[in-house]
């Protein structure tokens, strides 16, 4: 299983969420929660699996913590623009347009595993639907004013996470080949 995670503090929320073989899942929505007791959680939630974190901004933070004190298998992800991915020592640097276009070519492969909630089912399939271009001198995606993109990024982290890594490789590299066929 491969793990992708979105990183907020307090105000706004942390996702962890698994891709497995076709399944999306389990997904975990950390609320309101300092980054000591968020790293607890995804501890005992991932076991040894990798996670693809976003350290862009806050996740350094929980990355750090993850990594050195809980010993979490992690590959620290900066996010971007731009339409390219590149190694970026000791992890990966991605641009957002690359990383939504993971997603949106992912549509149909993987579904959503039948132990998320309804609430959080129904939250990812609107954050897939609010993703959009913002037109300007270099393209950005991002939600629509006053929603959240969260879900979307840390699926589009494991996404990225299965390209190279585990069970998921396979699965999301057919996504891909599908893709350009």
């Amino acid at each position: 299983m491969i793990f992708g995670m979105d990183v907020g503090r307090h105000f706004d929320q942390s996702v962890l969420l698994g891709l497995n073989d076709k399944t999306i899942e389990p997904i975990v929505v950390l609320h309101g929660m300092d980054f000591v007791s968020q790293a607890k959680i995804v501890k005992d939630k991932v076991g040894d699996a990798t996670v693809y974190i976003d350290i862009t901004g806050l996740g350094r933070g929980l990355a750090d913590i993850l990594l050195k004190i809980n010993r979490v298998r992690i590959v620290p992800i900066t996010i971007g623009f731009g339409d390219t991915v590149k190694r970026n020592p000791p992890g990966i640097w991605v641009g957002k347009q690359y990383l939504v276009s993971l997603v949106n070519m992912s549509l149909g492969h993987f579904k959503i595993g039948s132990s998320v909630s309804e609430p959080v089912r129904n939250e990812f399939k609107n954050q897939m639907r609010a993703m959009r271009v913002k037109p300007g001198r270099v393209a950005r995606f991002e939600g629509k004013s006053g929603t959240h993109d969260d879900l979307v990024i840390a699926y589009g982290l494991a996404l990225l996470g299965g390209l190279s890594h585990g069970e998921a490789s396979r699965r999301v590299q057919e996504v891909q080949q599908d893709a350009l066929a």
